[in-house]
């Protein structure tokens, strides 16, 4: 129980040096968005399917999973914000690029 609790805790948190490098960089170069939506997608529906089990099980199996669900739930949460990242780095960075083509070049 203290290893599932456990790897659950460093899996949920694993998204934080990422949230952060990003942050310090103002940018979200070399991130896959289609690995965070596939990822996302994945601890959605293992999360979704250990909640299925509950009427079946009852209430003591969402007791003992707790830890399985919490896990990919928190990672959850966490690439939110690595996609809400990824959306307005990237738009910034397009309005920057949009910006500096509109500076008129002044020839002498």
């Amino acid at each position: 129980l203290c290893v599932a609790w456990g790897s659950s805790v460093v899996y949920h948190f694993s998204r934080l040096p990422q949230l952060w490098h990003n942050h310090q960089r103002q940018s979200v170069d070399g991130l896959s968005l289609t690995m965070f939506t596939i990822i996302f997608i994945a601890n959605g529906t293992y999360a979704m399917s250990l909640l299925a089990l509950v009427p079946v099980s009852g209430p003591e199996f969402l007791h003992r999973s707790a830890s399985y669900i919490y896990g990919p739930v928190g990672s959850m949460c966490l690439d939110v914000f690595v996609l809400l990242q990824f959306y307005t780095l990237s738009r910034r960075k397009k309005q920057e690029g949009a910006a500096l083509l509109a500076i008129p070049v002044v020839q002498h």
